[in-house]
């Protein structure tokens, strides 16, 4: 997955690839979970974790990087989102009119044209606060080690030579 760039500010903002550790420890939550918010809250989570350094920050104060021994994830997101609320578009006019017709293509049965209009979605730059979370969480996922790069570490690796 490409490095995904958010407009929630006006200016496009590349983010910065998260930790393997907090990518793994956001993974933990957020694949267990059936709470509603609960995703959404550690997406907002995400957008501060993945924010690059020199990179003004929409709100003030900025939050400090996030300590796990410290401090929930989900209260910390969901303070972060409350706090993105009031300055981040909850809603994208243009993204909300690509998926009403992306719907009523999908209910009457047209592939190509759900499929158009699909990928129409994904070329929208992202401005609203509920789909930056979602492509935070996402962006998370791609920090984790996959199962192929895993396997190909272990055939490069050679066994423990000696008694």
């Amino acid at each position: 997955m490409a490095a995904p760039i958010l407009e929630i500010t006006g200016t496009p903002v590349t983010l910065d690839r998260c930790s393997p550790f907090v990518a793994y420890a956001v993974a933990g939550y957020s694949g267990k979970s059936k709470r509603p918010g609960v995703t959404t809250a550690i997406g907002a989570a995400l957008i501060r974790e993945c924010w690059p350094e020199g990179v003004a920050w929409p709100y003030r104060p900025v939050p400090r990087p996030w300590e796990p021994a410290e401090e929930d994830l989900i209260k910390r997101g969901r303070a972060i989102f409350d706090a993105l609320h009031a300055v981040v578009p909850m809603l994208d006019k243009e993204r909300n009119q690509v998926a009403s017709a992306f719907n009523k293509a999908t209910e009457a049965g047209d592939e190509q044209e759900a499929a158009r209009l699909m990928e129409a979605m994904r070329a929208l730059p992202v401005r609203d606060l509920p789909t930056a979370c979602r492509v935070a969480l996402a962006w998370s996922d791609d920090a984790l080690v996959s199962a192929r790069e895993l396997q190909q570490a272990r055939d490069l690796s050679e066994p423990p030579k000696g008694g």
